[in-house]
């Protein structure tokens, strides 16, 4: 359905609409002396600034030829402390190809606590091009001070009915209070999804015009703490308190036109789009890649090396640019001849030359892990920003990604790694839950201490999974630093790399470096110089000589919203020690078994004398995190299990001269 085709004659007959009169909960300029006093915010002493108020009011201007919308935005900020002066930078940004937004109105002031002000001048705002259609509007409020308060003001203008702006009530300082008024014309109708906490003014009533009624929606938060990013999330947005909107349907003479359909529906439309389904079955779009591959096909003995060859074919003849999309305006054949494309181009080539050589391939559409988690309830194609092949083959599933040269079959990118994918198919579109695969690590070192606390030895180390991904990654990159200009994976997990600053390496031998579907190994001799210290009579040593974190990635005492690791791992090291002659054991780390809830994960650290040595002693610790989920009151159980495996790889194994 074509909205702004279906919508002229409307608007002809409303044109001449009074709009309602904004209201807003703040008055421009108007500082009450208590935010110009205010020293520090009780809720929380530690921040640097304050978001005094967000205010934002949308309408529809009727009166206009071109379907505009306008978002009126102020916003007032108190600075707190000197490491809040960064909130008078100021950028904006919006999407200016072919004049589809505008910014208008821009003003700006700054209060100081002795009660004067200054304005900025139109002179100091100024644009810069940031991206492909897109521009940001940027100032800085000059000679801020410790207790200044900040405020700004613009209209965001947009020519286009069917969309409105997404409202974020929370921010990285605390959040006073932010509201959103909007006024709707009753012929359109929205879905309205609010996503983090729950708000705490979320009004709705009909209000009567001139010709037209208007719905009246009033959201706000009050006191929104401060959001501050902690490891293994997907990204903000998912636990940042806001609203969007999705036009639903509109009315036209009593009669309703539906505008968001249903999942079939949309899977309909997509197959049949010129951009995307088109792209896919029509062997014209892609016939020169087909040409070239098919001699390899037909020389594979097996399904499963067809299978093999046809995704090893688009990973080595097309090399992922970096960024994302789910559509491909340009013929696949195109992409093909550039040797380069986007996560569209990339994989619906894969899909394309899977469906023509016979394999039940489908497009899985995905949103990415810092794009945020999708939402099933409603079918909303602008949800999804990225495209994998899902496979069914001798009744078993597969999730292909060719976006990268290093990753085998089956091990889909980290961004992708959302919780679950779309099927796009025609006759039983339906969400898939994307199961990740592991990523394993063992590091074993053979290590011999001489009484000057100098060791020497070897290491043996094996990698599967992600963890092989981004060592080789990391190896391929160190050969040949210009061989690959992708992004590298997300990969959550702590230090895999296969080298450490405090160790020499010689003799270095790497195994299954090319053949990715094999685990890679990485072996050495080592010299340590510092294996440990030397005081007096005793020798101090830190066993974990590669710990599996540094540090425990989980900091805060509480969080408030869930952990979300990218995929289930398991890290094994084991410390093979021969002492010098003439030392006892003093003192040795304890040993310890602890298992996460319902086999979600498990911790061991273990310490014993080889059978059938005097001096060789064994530590081996093993890791493993399988539910890769937690919910934000199951924080203090992972935050804890963490806490103890930072604590063992800090303990010494303490040595005494005999």
């Amino acid at each position: 359905m074509n909205l702004k085709i279906s919508l002229l004659a409307l608007t002809a007959t409303v044109m001449y609409l009074n709009l309602p009169a904004q209201e807003t909960s703040i008055k421009w300029g108007k500082i009450p002396d208590e935010e110009l006093k205010m020293t520090t915010y009780a809720l929380d002493t530690s921040a640097a600034a304050l978001v005094l108020a967000d205010i934002g009011y949308f309408s529809y201007d009727l009166r206009a030829p071109d379907q505009l919308t306008e978002l009126n935005v102020h916003r007032r900020i108190k600075i707190l402390k000197r490491n809040g002066f960064s909130e008078g930078d100021i950028e904006i940004p919006y999407y200016n190809k072919d004049r589809y937004q505008d910014i208008i109105q821009l003003k700006a002031q700054i209060f100081n606590p002795d009660g004067s002000k200054r304005s900025i001048e139109k002179k100091d705002f100024f644009e810069e091009k940031t991206a492909e259609g897109y521009t940001t509007k940027k100032f800085t409020f000059p000679e801020i001070q410790v207790g200044s308060v900040i405020e700004y003001s613009y209209v965001l203008q947009t020519k286009d009915w069917s969309r409105i702006p997404t409202w974020y009530f929370q921010t990285d300082i605390p959040v006073k209070l932010s509201e959103y008024v909007l006024n709707i014309p009753e012929f359109l109708e929205f879905v309205i999804i609010s996503r983090g906490r729950e708000l705490d003014r979320n009004e709705q009533s009909l209000e009567s015009g001139i010709g037209i009624r208007n719905r009246k929606y009033i959201l706000a938060v009050n006191d929104a703490p401060a959001l501050k990013e902690e490891a293994y999330i997907t990204t903000m947005t998912d636990y940042t308190a806001h609203v969007i909107f999705q036009i639903s349907g509109t009315v036209q003479n009593g009669i309703r036109q539906p505008y968001l359909s249903d999942w079939p529906t949309v899977a309909k439309q997509l197959l049949e789009d010129e951009s995307f389904g088109k792209r896919i079955d029509r062997k014209a779009n892609f016939d020169d890649a087909y040409d070239k591959v098919a001699p390899l096909v037909a020389n594979a003995k097996t399904p499963e090396e067809k299978l093999k060859t046809i995704y090893h074919f688009v990973m080595d003849n097309i090399k992922w640019d970096g960024t994302n999309g789910i559509y491909q305006t340009e013929p696949l054949n195109k992409v093909f001849e550039l040797k380069k494309g986007d996560a569209a181009g990339v994989n619906l080539m894969l899909i394309a030359l899977l469906k023509a050589f016979g394999f039940d391939a489908k497009p899985l559409l995905v949103s990415t892990r810092e794009h945020g988690q999708p939402i099933e309830l409603y079918p909303i194609r602008s949800q999804f920003n990225y495209v994998l092949a899902y496979l069914k083959h001798n009744d078993k599933i597969q999730l292909l990604d060719a976006t990268n040269r290093q990753r085998p079959m089956g091990l889909p990118a980290v961004r992708a790694l959302n919780k679950k994918g779309w099927i796009v198919d025609a006759e039983k579109p339906e969400w898939l839950d994307i199961v990740p695969g592991r990523s394993s690590s063992t590091r074993m070192f053979n290590i011999t201490l001489n009484e000057e606390g100098k060791a020497v030895g070897k290491i043996v180390s094996a990698y599967d999974g992600y963890a092989a991904l981004e060592v080789r990654e990391e190896l391929t990159k160190k050969d040949d630093p210009q061989s690959s200009n992708e992004a590298p994976e997300e990969n959550e997990d702590e230090d895999v790399s296969a080298t450490l600053t405090n160790i020499e390496y010689d003799s270095v031998t790497i195994k299954n470096l090319d053949d990715i579907y094999k685990t890679l190994s990485y072996n050495a001799k080592v010299q340590i110089p510092e294996g440990g210290t030397v005081n007096g009579d005793f020798i101090y040593i830190n066993p974990v000589l590669h710990p599996a974190f540094d540090e425990n990635p989980f900091k805060q005492t509480i969080r408030e919203y869930p952990v979300d690791i990218p995929y289930p791992l398991s890290h094994r090291y084991v410390l093979n020690l021969t002492i010098p002659e003439g030392y006892v054991v003093e003192q040795m780390p304890e040993q310890v078994s602890l298992t996460l809830p319902q086999n979600g994960g498990k911790f061991t650290f273990l310490v014993s004398k080889l059978a059938g040595t005097s001096r060789t002693f064994q530590i081996n610790s093993t890791i493993q995190i399988n539910q890769v989920h937690f919910e934000a009151e199951e924080y203090s159980v992972i935050k804890k299990f963490f806490d103890l495996i930072i604590e063992k790889q800090q303990e010494q194994l303490v040595l005494k001269k005999n």
